[in-house]
């Protein structure tokens, strides 16, 4: 019995050894870097590791509903990877190469994908702010034309970024500046808050 159970011992023993031959030459036929530099590999059983570390995955969504699947270290809690950063490395170096294109062809904005709004929108090209609305306005009671253009504004996001934030003025801006939007941009339809046009009307229009 005694002989019986040390040979079943030596038998399991040897299993693991195998077991765990197979899963170093599993990892070293899967090792390679990522994105971040970081040494990867994956496991006999299909496990994947970073630098050593086991890890797993996990999905959230971030305040503005964009999601982040993540691969985290069992043991250390670190973030390895997180898709949403590798989509927004994509997304910035498309947008750097519009940039450059607007800037040769003396264009104000160009496109650019914003991660508070979900959506690629009109980018100033001197301030890389998100232009939302620009107009030419005709002041009833001082008899004056002004131009202004308004910028999106932060907790802004998908469900309201067309017009400008409820009370925001905006920046007044040249006649010149506003024709080379006009010319530019007639995608931008969003319109300022009643209270506003009031304002720069110079009526009561909206209440």
């Amino acid at each position: 019995m005694l002989l019986e159970l040390l040979g079943l011992l030596g038998l399991k023993g040897v299993a693991n050894i195998g077991c765990a031959v197979d899963d170093a030459k599993t990892k070293r036929n899967t090792t390679t870097l990522d994105s971040n530099g970081n040494v990867t590999c994956i496991g006999r059983t299909g496990k994947y590791y970073v630098n050593g570390e086991e890890t797993y995955s996990w999905t959230q969504e971030d305040k503005y509903g964009n999601t982040h699947n993540l691969t985290i270290g069992v043991h250390s809690g670190k973030v390895y990877r997180d898709s949403f950063d590798e989509r927004m490395r994509q997304e910035n170096n498309k947008a750097k190469e519009k940039k450059v294109r607007a800037i040769k062809s003396g264009r104000p904005t160009y496109d650019k994908y914003n991660p508070m709004t979900q959506r690629v929108m009109a980018t100033e090209v001197t301030t890389d702010k998100v232009i939302v609305c620009f107009g030419e306005f005709f002041n009833k009671k001082t008899k004056k034309t002004s131009y202004r253009k308004w910028y999106l504004q932060p907790g802004q996001n998908k469900y309201n970024c067309q017009s400008p934030a409820s009370g925001d003025r905006g920046i007044e801006i040249t006649e010149q500046e506003y024709k080379k939007l006009h010319d530019d941009r007639h995608d931008l339809e969003g319109i300022p808050s009643g209270e506003v046009l009031n304002e720069l009307w110079g009526t009561t229009c909206f209440h």
